[in-house]
């Protein structure tokens, strides 16, 4: 489930918009088609009379649409939850797939990480295991080791 607050836009900033973009792609299909402006000047005056008549009937009949309300994530109760959840829990990726999301509580991702590791957890001693190994070489050493 994907959440995106709604955008207001008044009247006059979405029929504005709309317009510029016909506007727009008239002039891309001029020149890709190599045609003359005029030819499909009637079209994007006939489409921008017909949206701006149904912007304008959606304003008379449902005029909530165009009201800019409080943003969600600015009300207290929700910064508030959000800094708890912070504090208690992280979002991290799962998978190869970029947009698997999971809730991790904290000290369950420490284990984890620790044991991928290879750290001991009574001890906290890098003892290594199949992908990480312990290295007790200084980082110049270990430098000029990988580079020659």
């Amino acid at each position: 489930m994907r959440y995106r607050e709604t955008s207001y836009q008044s009247k006059t900033e979405l029929i504005n918009s709309f317009n510029a973009s016909i506007q727009n792609f008239q002039e891309k299909i001029c020149k890709k088609y190599k045609i003359r402006f005029d030819h499909i000047e009637e079209w994007g005056s006939e489409v921008k009379r017909i949206f701006a008549n149904r912007v304008q009937f959606l304003y008379r009949h449902k005029p909530h649409l165009f009201t800019n309300k409080r943003s969600v994530l600015n009300r207290k109760e929700i910064k508030e939850y959000i800094n708890s959840l912070h504090k208690n829990f992280i979002l991290c990726s799962i998978d190869k797939a970029a947009n698997n999301y999971v809730i991790v509580c904290k000290k369950v991702y420490a284990l984890v990480l620790v044991k991928e590791l290879g750290i001991d957890t009574n001890t906290f001693e890098c003892v290594g295991n199949q992908t990480y190994r312990a290295a007790y070489q200084s980082e110049e050493d270990l430098i000029a080791q990988h580079c020659s």
